[in-house]
């Protein structure tokens, strides 16, 4: 059976003090075709699904071989939520990406629809 080489590992985002784990993500390449990586980051120290975690963003403007430092993007606190996690991202009909609930113009992001709140 021949072996395969599907790419190279070119970032982690392992857990740390504060961070007891990361999990779910997603990829969407910006109108300047840098990429952008949004993932789920846990707070605290308990790795469970129910603790709180916010969405972290980190860009690419080399194609994916390296990522810039990570920033908090949207806090469960913001949203008055235990955490959030899976994120979805598109890119809209004309041309910039959505995201519901992020706001990030440098990064070509806006919200088309806000969020339904109570």
């Amino acid at each position: 059976m021949r072996k395969m080489n599907l790419g190279e590992i070119t970032a982690e985002f392992g857990p740390g003090k504060g961070n007891p784990r990361n999990s779910e993500g997603a990829f969407l390449t910006l109108r300047d075709n840098r990429i952008l990586f949004v993932y789920c980051r846990f707070k605290g120290d308990n790795p469970a699904d129910w603790i709180p975690a916010d969405l972290w963003g980190v860009v690419s403007a080399d194609g994916g071989r390296t990522f810039g430092e990570g920033r908090v993007l949207l806090t469960c606190e913001e949203e008055g939520a235990e955490n959030i996690m899976c994120p979805s991202l598109i890119t809209g009909i004309w041309g910039f990406s959505t995201w519901p609930g992020l706001h990030t113009p440098e990064l070509g992001c806006f919200c088309a629809d806000p969020p339904m709140r109570d």
